[in-house]
């Protein structure tokens, strides 16, 4: 163990070194002050993570300066002396680790695309890590006596100074890789998104926020640096160097009062202390705009319609082959696939060689071909699209924050054996979301179809599929939605035997009700589709109907799916009318194409005694649009292929006819518009179409229709039942553009973490800034004052607003709210009404009026 002599400075050079560490340490004290009365300060709805995490940061900040401030008063009472050592310490390791998780929240934020309530989860992950080991450490130090003289305060001894390094400054260094890799890997994805949207105000953002990183990088090194220096020249040589102590000092005690500059804002205070308010931009929150009142709608591009094959299929770790040709996209979802990567080979050469043109791609899954840890192989999804459409701009896919969901359950793990994978693009004009799932089979012949329920709310909540995470629904931000896969419903709604509905099922053929009779085909053209505006009110009450034909209906009353949906579940979606026996469970290699015994072709019986089984329609279809477009997309065909024999389930298909625009410029002209560009080296508003987008919503009431529990909550929300809940810390959030309807959705985080970050020169509101598309307010100012959502967008028709109302903790209610009547109907407000959904699953009902209005 080394042991350091440090020569005894003068009174002088003591009182100097002492008067040093009260400056910086009552510095570092107001600053970190600072922080903590702003953070209180703020409106509760002005509290984000950021925020949040910078808080506390200043909380240990403050502790350790202030412990510091003692000076060598412990030297004479070891008890303060242990407890100083403790305490600083403590704070020290704590605050190192402290700032590399707000790195990481960085991380999370940018490149992973977490949202607020993401990042949130984080939190008590980042408390254990940060304030568990440097407690333990600390104490450890205590009792072990290793407290005691360090040049100006209690801390780890001088003759214990390989402790120093091993137990405090691998900390340091520890956590300077980590804010610096992460700090490079954000950059880098900054520099991509500025890159992918290039226009002034994208390269300004990101100026700004890589300045930031810069210097919350630089002010690590400044504080931390010198501190290493000094100590390391104490080990190595045995004394100090005057001058690089003072350096230390001056440096490491100085963080609470560098940062209440770089995080709290402090110049824009001492600037408006001098020079008083900054004046704003108030016209968001008056109502008094300076509308343009020269708009001419333009003729809407041609229609086009496009198709898309949908199939899932459970494989039962078996090769097959049942794709038709003739459509534009592809989607097969598979799931107990053990040879993945050779289907998807054979898949992608059949349609070439079938259609004659090259087809690119996707591909996404999760599971294993580890069949001895449960897997029975990859839950997959692949979409295959011409090349040509790619190469022409009609296809589009963006980055998903979150493209995979497991629901298994392992101990307290969830595994992959059960789950879902997704993709999300734009063809054309339109948006679709596809979704290939499996979901919790049952257990011993004992249904579960709550866990079902649960995996589907779970899929539901948990996929993000276009861009940025902002907590809402993947079906509320996408025009249409596929959703399909191995869902494990079964016909046991009223506990029916095998041989009941093997009966129903015998009866159904019996009346020719298959294979003979399809889905009706329907031929949707453009000018099938009604030209009239439907208001938004008539679109509010949305709820699922059962579609059978004749004699498949007595069968599919035990359908354990309809019913859940007929309950909320997978709310606002549709399954085309089935007519087609039960997939599951299936005999290999029979087929009631070549049997009339229906009994023959399934497998009634549990393994190994666990009890009886009945056929069931466990592999499904369903889809969902949003309200203004419902009518493009019809189901042409429903149907099972029954002749593919080679798995325990029959593969469904289903046939998407989708009306399309040609073209995504926008259907609104200006009369300056003449001189406007698509994309470049130019500002947003220099892009053709767009303009500053002012959307007001107003007269808002909130209807729940969840049952809550009895607590200090549900009771204020019974108090205040005439427009749902009033608490302090709900708050609404809207969403405009939508992701796949935004030019500019790349760079809208940029302008998100700038504003976070108090770095635009206007002001530090988000809800003002018109370069954002995600804010919030808090309900009850929301209900009293109305919300205004001001954003640069492209002003065209059929645009959407998702609304989200939700606590700290879930989302209690969301939607997604047409714009196009209020578009159609310039600066007059038009009534809404609009189901609210959580999960899934039906929470509610929000009423009012939405105002569009162009600047």
């Amino acid at each position: 163990m080394a042991t350091i002599s440090v020569a005894e400075p003068t009174s002088t050079t003591q009182e100097h070194i002492q008067m040093i560490v009260y400056i910086t340490s009552v510095l570092s004290i107001v600053g970190s002050l600072f922080i903590i009365t702003s953070h209180h300060r703020k409106r509760y709805e002005k509290r984000d993570f950021t925020s949040k995490m910078v808080y506390v940061m200043s909380c240990i900040d403050l502790c350790d300066t202030s412990f510091k401030l003692f000076g060598t008063m412990g030297y004479t009472r070891m008890w303060l002396c242990n407890i100083q050592g403790f305490v600083m310490n403590s704070a020290g390791i704590s605050g190192v680790t402290w700032l590399a998780c707000m790195a990481f929240t960085w991380y999370r934020w940018i490149v992973c695309r977490d949202d607020e309530t993401k990042l949130h989860s984080w939190f008590r992950w980042f408390c254990v890590v940060s304030f568990l080991p440097s407690g333990a450490e600390s104490l450890y130090l205590a009792f072990d006596g290793k407290y005691g003289h360090a040049d100006f305060y209690c801390w780890i001894g001088d003759e214990y100074g390989d402790l120093r390094v091993y137990l405090f400054f691998t900390w340091v260094f520890a956590s300077a890789v980590v804010i610096i890799t992460l700090a490079i890997l954000v950059a880098m994805d900054i520099s991509r998104r500025q890159h992918s949207q290039h226009n002034r105000e994208a390269v300004s953002s990101s100026k700004l926020i890589c300045s930031k990183l810069t210097a919350y990088v630089a002010i690590y090194v400044v504080v931390w640096g010198p501190c290493i220096a000094n100590r390391l020249v104490q080990f190595a040589t045995g004394k100090s160097i005057y001058e690089l102590l003072v350096i230390h000092i001056v440096c490491n005690n100085s963080q609470g009062f560098l940062n209440a500059f770089v995080y709290g804002s402090a110049i824009q205070a001492v600037r408006h202390a001098i020079f008083g308010s900054i004046p704003r931009d108030i016209s968001s929150n008056t109502g008094s705009f300076n509308t343009i009142p020269n708009v001419v709608h333009e003729d809407e591009a041609p229609g086009v319609t496009v198709s898309i094959f949908a199939t899932t299929f459970n494989m039962g770790e078996c090769p097959a082959q049942w794709i038709p040709y003739g459509h534009d996209i592809y989607v097969i979802g598979v799931q107990e696939c053990l040879h993945l990567g050779d289907l998807r080979a054979m898949m992608k050469a059949y349609l070439e060689r079938g259609m004659r043109t090259p087809f690119a791609e996707y591909t996404r899954e999760i599971g294993s071909t580890n069949t001895m840890l449960g897997y029975h192989g990859y839950i997959a999804i692949t979409i295959y699209v011409a090349e040509y459409d790619i190469a022409s701009g009609h296809f589009y896919m963006p980055m998903p924050s979150k493209s995979e969901v497991n629901c298994g359950k392992t101990l307290s793990f969830r595994t992959a054996n059960k789950g879902a994978v997704g993709f999300a693009f734009r063809y054309m004009d339109t948006s679709i979301a596809v979704v290939s799932c499996h979901l919790s089979s049952d257990h011993k012949g004992k249904t579960n179809v709550e866990r079902r329920n649960d995996d589907a709310a779970l899929i539901v909540q948990s996929l993000h599929l276009s861009g940025d995470t902002m907590g809402i629904s993947f079906p509320l931000l996408h025009h249409h939605t596929i959703f399909m896969g191995d869902m494990n419903y079964r016909l046991s709604r009223f506990n029916a035997t095998p041989e009941t509905i093997v009966d129903l099922v015998h009866r159904a053929l019996a009346h020719k009700k298959w294979p003979h009779l399809s889905t009706p085909h329907v031929e949707l053209s453009p000018a099938s589709i009604p030209l009239h505006i439907v208001s938004s009110a008539q679109r509010g009450q949305r709820r699922f109907k059962r579609r059978t034909h004749g004699a498949w209906t007595p069968l599919l009353g035990h359908d354990e799916l309809h019913a859940s949906m007929e309950n909320g579940v997978f709310a606002g979606f549709e399954e085309a009318a089935i007519n087609f026996p039960p997939t599951f469970r299936r005999l290999r290699h029979t087929s009631l194409l070549k049997s009339t015994n229906v009994a023959s072709v399934f497998s009634l019986q549990v393994e190994n005694g666990g009890g009886q089984r009945v056929p069931s329609y466990t592999d499904r279809i369903l889809y969902a649009s949003l309200a203004e477009v419902e009518s493009n997309l019809k189901c042409s065909e429903y149907m099972c292929h029954e002749s593919i024999d080679t798995s325990d389930h029959k593969p469904v298909s289903a046939v998407f006819r989708i009306i399309t625009k040609t073209t995504r410029c926008p259907t609104v002209l200006m009369e300056d518009d003449s001189s406007r560009v698509w994309m470049g080296d130019a500002k947003m508003t220099d892009v053709h179409g767009v303009r500053e987008c002012i959307i007001s919503l107003s007269e808002l009431q909130w209807k729940t229709s969840v049952k809550r529990r009895s607590s200090a909550t549900s009771k204020k929300v019974n108090e205040d039942n005439d427009d749902g809940m009033n608490q302090d810390d709900i708050k609404l959030f809207t969403l405009f553009p939508l992701p796949l309807e935004d030019i500019f959705a790349e760079q809208r985080k940029l302008h998100q973490l700038a504003e976070s970050w108090g770095l635009t020169n206007s002001s530090n509101d988000q809800d003002n800034s018109k370069h954002v598309s995600y804010k919030g307010v808090a309900w009850s100012i929301g209900r009293e004052h109305g919300v205004v959502h001001r954003c640069f967008a492209q002003a065209k028709r059929h645009l959407d607003m998702a609304v989200d109302l939700r606590d700290s903790t879930k989302s209690l209610g969301q939607c997604t709210l047409s714009l196009d009547d209020a578009f159609m109907n310039l600066n007059n407000p038009v009534p809404f009404e609009a189901l609210l959904t959580a999960a899934g699953r039906h929470s509610g009902h929000l009423h009012g009026r939405v105002l569009f209005r162009i600047v």
